[in-house]
């Protein structure tokens, strides 16, 4: 028993003691648990063991939150990076806030990527209390890696370590992967050094060829290097490299002849490493390399938008140098144009390449002057083939003034510039207009009269650009019209195909044509119109928009659903003006309620569409109890665009169309019924007709045209006025990316102007029939009015009464400056002359009355010559007399 009481004694302490470090080991485990409390009891400790208190901050670990501000950064992000990973993101916002707080060194920051790995930084992008502190330090973390591995001494010494031992070539090959392209002008360095060994020049180049392929373009800039065993050493680490885009730059220093043997045989080995052919002819060679500038010249080259970083060689090394796409193609096309011309001088496609860098080139088109003109002409040519209109309205600018009028009318090929009025740029047709004018020939030539066609076009043009909307509902097309001003465009709405493309084509100021199809008026439908408008040169390259007809179905039933009515759009009272039916699917029916108030005394009209031959209308009209209509009141009327009756019923109608047309049904009631409640509800259906297709079947059929047409592209929500200008904007970005801009277009009708005067102003121009026959176009674009010296001179020139009228109208405004009103007299004088007296009896009198009237000298002799050419002349002794016959007022 004593020896129990002792060895209970003994116990009963340790127990206690055991208790309390069981306690502690549990509060430990708590603050690892994240503050969630201990599954089970807690464990049983003697009475006599004194309460703990609780710990504030159970992650003892992170030392106190409460004093951050002696806290190391390392300290910080330890305390973020574990809370992070036990889920504990609210208690670690105050850790990495204080973190942020601080000012971080590179090294430190690396050394968090090193030591936590960067994921450690991009997990806080999960959490939303700390998603938006995450950026700042995935910046901060990119910008510290940045310096580090672009600084230079860093990199110098990592150079010389790639001839060292094994493990540090791999330690300095794995960082200057790191610094990407930068690392390239220190190893060139390391390389042009005269006491390099053999051994240490060969390690060297091999690791250099285990470097990312973002080593490429620097390492191309050292093929340049005077030193030809740095471009040797080039050439081997591009082999290496095993990149394609080194091939070209390899070519002509495999094949030239003047290269030295170690850079040629370089470049061989690593042609025959890229799996291309080293191209040992140079008549190969050379082909080889025109082609690869025609791709630069063509921008077929892949380059980054916005100026980004060209290696060039610069010095000692390869060095970065900002650029624009059209520098960088600049360069390196003409690079390669002129290393073909070297190896075949009689390479026709470098020197096409090397004139289209030309005429890009603003500098440089003073080279021009003295150019091959058959060189100028297959740019031309080329450049209309594959739509480039800057560059080919460039060379047609060009090839005018070596183009004489004898050219224009040799037989064989058709001239170039002739060809180029029928290009789809407008830019290109302009240019060639405007040379052919500035040649002045005097027969005609295949084409020549598509030039003043091609200046009116321009001449009628606006700064604003327009967008032709077709559609047959009137009341849709206006509110489409509406949005797309709203964005800057002036917006003309018409109800049939024809009268779209008749719009479109008027000038050189449309942008866009805008089709909904599915209430086109008139015979020719969506496929006819947009033909057509691919056909005309003037339009072929305009962006076509389809908008997609909503879905019928779900239209009708929201509507249903909504207790919503169709009604009629007033004015519908003519075909014209026809408010379109729309039908749920088959069986095709429609619903629509109106009314014929006193004010409406021709009825309305609805169009049904275009219907096949034994298709059959059957119209029902009833009436609400409230109207102070009856079924046997109404007429109703089957017509068709003309307004000419085929079928006619009182209330009830069925009739069966004889043809292919656009049919429509006509409501009226005869004066005596007319009232504000003459209202009443139409039922149209439509028997043996296929349907048209809704929902995804017609976007289907839509997007199936367009991918036959270039410059086609379909919209949807065509309705939705905020999703229609969007949709709209990206679409124009896509198709059109570069639109005549307003000064553009304000210059080019300027210039029209000025060129269909000369043409006015020469009676022996071939192109002066064509004007005649465009007065009432050019009148149109001038708006009648002379407001300067060459709307004189073209009215002058112009076998019209109006234009004739528009003088005399210029002469007697008080309000234009006088040196205008005297030109406007010399004008009229000369137009008389020419083409005899067409003015109005009223206009003679106000001459007459404006030479009694005026006291300026320099107006009243114009007058007084006008006024002896407009007096009958004396009759001859032995001859009969004639009347002099009077002008209508």
């Amino acid at each position: 028993m004593t020896q129990s009481r002792f060895d209970l004694g003994r116990l009963i302490p340790a127990l206690v003691v055991s208790g309390l470090v069981f306690f502690a080991n549990g509060l430990a485990a708590k603050g690892q648990e994240a503050g969630k409390p201990a599954d089970g009891p807690p464990p049983f400790v003697e009475g006599v063991a004194p309460a703990q208190p609780v710990d504030p901050n159970p992650y003892r670990f992170a030392k106190d939150p409460r004093n951050l501000a002696r806290w190391t950064p390392l300290d910080l992000w330890d305390a973020v990076d574990y809370l992070i990973r036990i889920d504990q993101v609210n208690d670690a916002v105050p850790f990495l806030r204080a973190f942020i707080s601080r000012p971080i060194s590179d090294a430190t920051i690396l050394t968090i990527r090193d030591r936590y790995g960067v994921n450690s930084i991009l997990h806080l992008q999960d959490h939303g209390p700390t998603s938006a502190l995450a950026r700042p330090l995935l910046a901060r973390l990119a910008e510290a890696s940045r310096h580090v591995s672009a600084n230079p001494e860093r990199l110098q010494r990592l150079a010389e370590a790639l001839a060292a031992t094994t493990e540090e070539q791999t330690y300095a090959v794995e960082r200057l992967r790191e610094a990407h392209g930068a690392a390239v002008p220190p190893i060139v360095r390391v390389l042009g050094r005269p006491d390099l060994s053999p051994e240490a020049r060969a390690l060297i180049v091999a690791n250099l060829g285990r470097l990312e392929r973002s080593a490429v373009p620097p390492l191309l800039a050292a093929l340049d290097a005077p030193n030809p065993t740095l471009v040797a050493d080039a050439a081997e680490a591009l082999g290496r490299l095993n990149d394609p885009r080194a091939v070209p730059f390899l070519i002509d220093p495999a094949v030239r002849s003047d290269s030295p043997e170690p850079v040629r045989k370089a470049a061989r080995r690593a042609l025959t490493r890229l799996n291309a052919q080293p191209g040992l002819q140079p008549k190969a060679a050379a082909l080889a390399l025109a082609r690869e500038g025609r791709r630069y010249l063509e921008a077929q080259v892949p380059f980054p938008d916005g100026p980004f970083e060209l290696w060039t060689w610069q010095g000692d090394a390869p060095a970065p140098q900002r650029a624009t796409r059209s520098q960088a193609e600049q360069l390196f096309g003409r690079r390669f144009a002129r290393q073909a011309l070297a190896l075949d001088p009689e390479n026709n496609e470098a020197r096409v390449v090397l004139a289209g860098f030309d005429l890009l080139d603003p500098a440089a088109r003073g080279r021009l002057a003295n150019a091959d003109s058959a060189v100028l002409a297959a740019v031309l040519r080329a450049a209309i083939a594959r739509g480039d209109d800057v560059l080919g309205a460039a060379a047609a600018e060009a090839l005018g003034p070596l183009t004489t009028p004898r050219a224009l009318t040799k037989a064989g090929v058709p001239n170039p510039l002739a060809e180029a009025l029928t290009a789809p740029g407008r830019r290109v047709r302009f240019a060639a207009a405007k040379a052919l004018v500035e040649i002045d020939p005097t027969q005609p030539f295949a084409g020549s009269s598509r030039v003043v066609p091609t200046l009116v076009s321009f001449l009628n043009a606006r700064a604003t650009p327009r967008v032709v909307v077709v559609d047959g509902n009137t009341g849709r097309a206006g509110t489409i019209a509406a949005t797309l001003r709203s964005l800057g465009y002036d917006a003309e709405a018409v109800s049939s195909g024809k009268d779209g493309f008749r719009a479109a084509v008027r000038s050189a100021d449309v942008e866009a044509i805008v089709i909904e199809p599915s209430a086109l008026q008139g015979p020719w439908r969506m496929l006819d119109l947009v033909t057509n408008l691919r056909a005309d040169v003037r339009t072929a390259k305009v962006p076509i928009l389809l908008l997609q007809p909503d879905d019928l179905a779900r239209v009708y039933a929201r509507a249903e659903q909504l207790g919503v009515v169709s009604r009629e759009v007033e004015n519908n009272d003519t075909p014209a003006l026809a408010t379109p039916l729309a039908f749920t699917t088959r069986p095709r029916q429609a619903r629509i309620h109106g009314g014929l108030p006193a004010n409406d005394p021709n009825g309305d009209v609805f169009m049904v569409g275009p219907l096949k031959a034994g298709d059959a209308i059957i119209a029902v009209a009833s009436v609400p109890s409230f109207s102070t209509l009856t079924s046997s009141d109404m007429t109703l009327t089957v017509v068709t665009a003309d307004n000419a009756p085929l079928a006619k019923a009182q209330g009830t109608l069925a009739y069966t169309v004889p043809g292919d047309d656009v049919y429509y049904l006509s409501v009226s009631t005869p004066p005596k019924h007319r009232a504000t409640n003459a209202l009443y509800t139409l039922d149209v259906r439509l028997a043996d007709l296929n349907p048209t297709p809704t929902g995804a079947a017609i976007r289907q059929g839509l997007e199936t045209l367009a991918a036959r047409f270039p410059r086609v592209d379909v919209l949807s929500a065509s309705y939705e006025s905020g999703l229609l200008r969007a949709q709209f904007a990206r679409a124009m970005t896509r198709l059109e990316p570069n639109p005549l801009t307003p000064d553009e277009r304000d210059a080019k009708a300027a210039q029209s102007l000025d060129l269909l005067a000369r043409v006015a102003e020469r009676p022996q121009s071939t192109f002066t029939h064509d004007l005649a026959e465009a007065a009432t176009a050019v009148l149109m674009g001038i708006n009648h009015t002379p407001t300067n010296a060459s709307g004189v001179a073209l009215l002058t020139g112009l076998p019209n009464m109006d234009a004739q009228r528009d003088l005399a109208d210029g002469l007697l405004n008080a309000a234009l400056p006088l040196d205008l009103r005297l030109k406007a007299a010399n004008g009229l004088l000369r137009s008389i002359q020419r083409f005899g007296n067409l003015l109005t009896s009223g206009q003679e009198r106000l001459l007459v009355s404006a030479l009694n009237s005026t006291n300026d000298p320099d107006l009243k002799p114009g007058l007084a010559a006008i006024i002896k050419t407009l007096l009958p002349k004396p009759i001859q002794p032995g001859r009969p007399s004639i009347a002099p016959q009077s002008n209508a007022s």
